[in-house]
């Protein structure tokens, strides 16, 4: 069931198009089923990526949300893909003398993976940077070979782009091979689909597996897509014989691969990704009569197992043109790749899938092979190649975007959600609004909670009795607070839920208690991610200096009356700090502070009652930070 992004707000580019660096290569950022571009860290403005040109794999990394790049090589290669982890450990005593060991420091660890194709041979390989403490910028060591596969005497071999994701233990690395063998009067291709897990020193876990194979007597060398759920279960989608398929991997066993393209037309390019509870596959079908591509996607519930009834098409696309490579994050937001037919010039498009959110390159050099990823932060990095000859551009935009709902539970139908404990029933008023409700207290249980995040709850309230109704929310039975419901009008509460709730479950119980009215009674349950505060948001707190950060950074979070916010902002040395609000056109709002402070942490307040989306903007001397404050009723 599609979820509802209660805030809406047009799509802002923080800044123009930046370049990251050139290439030769017209498919620098190819292919769709591949992630070549990655947030990372609880830092807001950790951006990664990877990309080809020159015969070789490079690398790219922003440390201020797309602003500026650095660059580097990782190894000869073609078409990587990329996933950084973030693992947390205890901080170097001998390199931070003092530092408080109790506390977790975080560490980056680079993972790459491309292919090789020659006359001869196919080879897969991988390439790391170890971890490196509270440093973005990646230092890789040697290469590892993971697969190499001859070319028969009389034929050929080849790997297609492979697709990685990492579960926190383990690598998921899936690939198609396509051997040739001549065999007169006719050529034949044998067509291969191959997974394989590794540890996180790249040593195979069990064996190399393949999910698909079969003979043809044509060339079907495609990329398949994976990623993995909070279980570490890998989905992947993948082309053959014109139809793309679905397959998951439970206790060690693939499922009956599933059709997604059920039109019946020609259909390829897939991609999928996770998010909540859901995983969302997206792919290009070719139409019969115009012969150009349109873009659909479909969502499978992993609670249920069930995908939704039909496949969609994104708001805003035009089916006048020819649509390639598409891709989805966050459950939301998506990008592909337009041809017009007209001029055969290339557009990048970014759309989210509420509607609310649309975005055109609309650039007279053709543009293609879009990117995407989107951060807990609030934003959403494209990256792309721009070109019409080489050298050919990789190029990036970051956009400010509302925060998708991580899930939400159906409330008010006649068969209860999957996460529903207990309820008396539900109602659909006569103004069409449906609840749940029971006479003492509504339960829910909310799974696929990752410790490594932050979670809050948003629980709307509902009822068209008369006068005002109170509830008791709860989470786990501990942390509460009252929502009072007027009738006739919704009322929002949010919980922040601590992290501590749900360390070892991953998942809560929320409750919902009536104490005065006819009944406890609700028309939305919503959950929203975000970035779980650490100890080091600008570096290290050494003991013996308190109050003055080792490094600078900015954050927001909500006063605690409930009304404007309180933005915190570390300085490492004295300098002028100006601080001003903007609402989502771009007017100025506010300026909340203008003035010469001393190094040291200090915290800004801003008052308003007025609910809305805002864009902060923080200058101190040098620094810049940007972000975005969300203030609902």
């Amino acid at each position: 069931m599609r979820k509802t992004i209660i805030l809406l707000m047009i799509s802002l580019s923080l800044f123009a198009l930046v370049v990251i660096d050139e290439s030769d290569n017209p498919e620098a950022t190819a292919f769709n089923n591949q992630r070549k571009v990655r947030y990372f860290g609880s830092e807001a403005g950790k951006i990664g990526a990877v990309y080809s040109g020159y015969g070789y794999v490079w690398y790219g990394v922003s440390e201020d949300n797309g602003a500026t790049w650095s660059t580097g090589t990782v190894e000869e290669g073609n078409f990587p893909t990329l996933d950084v982890r973030v693992v947390y450990g205890s901080l170097p005593v001998d390199t931070y003398p003092g530092a408080l060991e109790r506390k977790r420091y975080p560490y980056f660890e680079w993972d790459v993976v491309w292919n090789i194709n020659t006359d001869l041979y196919a080879e897969l390989y991988a390439c790391q940077s170890p971890p490196s403490f509270n440093d973005p910028v990646p230092s890789f060591g040697s290469p590892l070979l993971l697969m190499r596969c001859g070319a028969p005497e009389t034929g050929g071999v080849s790997f297609s782009p492979p697709a990685i994701e990492a579960d926190g233990k383990l690598y998921h690395v899936v690939w198609e091979v396509v051997r040739m063998t001549q065999e007169p009067p006719a050529t034949r291709y044998e067509w291969f689909l191959l997974y394989a897990r590794y540890d996180t020193n790249w040593e195979m876990v069990d064996t190399m597996e393949v999910i698909d194979h079969y003979y043809t007597q044509f060339p079907e060398l495609r990329s398949p897509s994976v990623t993995c759920d909070m279980d570490g279960n890998p989905h992947v989608v993948y082309e053959k014989n014109d139809t793309v398929w679905y397959v998951t991997r439970e206790s060690g066993t693939w499922s009956t691969p599933y059709r997604l393209n059920l039109s019946g037309r020609p259909a390829g390019e897939p991609f999928i990704s996770f998010w909540g509870d859901a995983v969302y596959a997206i792919w290009r079908e070719t139409n019969p009569v115009s012969g150009l591509g349109e873009i659909y996607w479909q969502e499978r519930n992993l609670t249920t197992g069930q995908w939704e009834l039909y496949p969609q098409v994104p708001p805003s696309l035009d089916l006048s043109m020819d649509n390639h490579w598409p891709q989805i994050v966050a459950g939301e937001y998506v990008t592909w790749s337009e041809r017009d037919t007209a001029t055969g010039d290339w557009d990048v498009k970014l759309v989210s899938l509420g509607g609310d959110i649309y975005w055109d390159s609309d650039d007279p050099v053709n543009s293609r092979y879009s990117q995407i990823d989107y951060s807990d932060h609030g934003y959403v990095a494209l990256v792309w190649t721009r070109g019409n000859d080489a050298p050919y551009e990789v190029v990036e935009s970051t956009f400010v975007v509302p925060s998708p709902v991580y899930y939400s539970v159906s409330v008010g139908g006649e068969e209860p959600s999957p996460y529903t404990v207990y309820r008396d029933g539900y109602i659909v008023y006569p103004s069409g609004v449906a609840v749940d409700y029971a006479y003492n207290t509504l339960e829910y249980e909310l799974p696929y909670l990752d410790p490594d995040y932050a979670y809050t709850l948003v629980v709307v309230g509902y009822h068209e009795s008369s006068g005002r109704w109170n509830e008791l929310v709860k989470v786990d039975g501990r942390k509460g607070k009252v929502l009072k419901v007027e009738a006739g009008i919704p009322e929002t509460l949010r919980i922040e839920i601590p992290s501590p709730y749900y360390e070892d479950d991953s998942a809560v119980r929320l409750t919902i208690r009536r104490l005065t009215g006819d009944y406890a009674s609700v028309s939305g349950i919503y959950l929203y991610r975000g970035i779980k505060k650490t100890h080091v948001s600008g570096g290290p707190q050494l003991s013996g200096n308190k109050g003055v950060s080792s490094g600078f950074y900015v954050r927001s979070e909500r006063g605690v009356s409930g009304k404007g916010t309180v933005i915190e902002v570390s300085l490492p040395e004295e300098c002028k700090v100006n601080l001003r609000i903007y609402d989502i056109t771009g007017r100025l709002i506010a300026e909340p502070l203008n003035r010469v402070m001393n190094a040291g942490v200090h915290r800004i307040r801003w008052d308003t009652e007025t609910p809305g989306v805002y864009l902060y903007r923080l200058e101190a001397g040098e620094r810049t930070a940007t972000g975005k404050i969300i203030l609902v009723r």
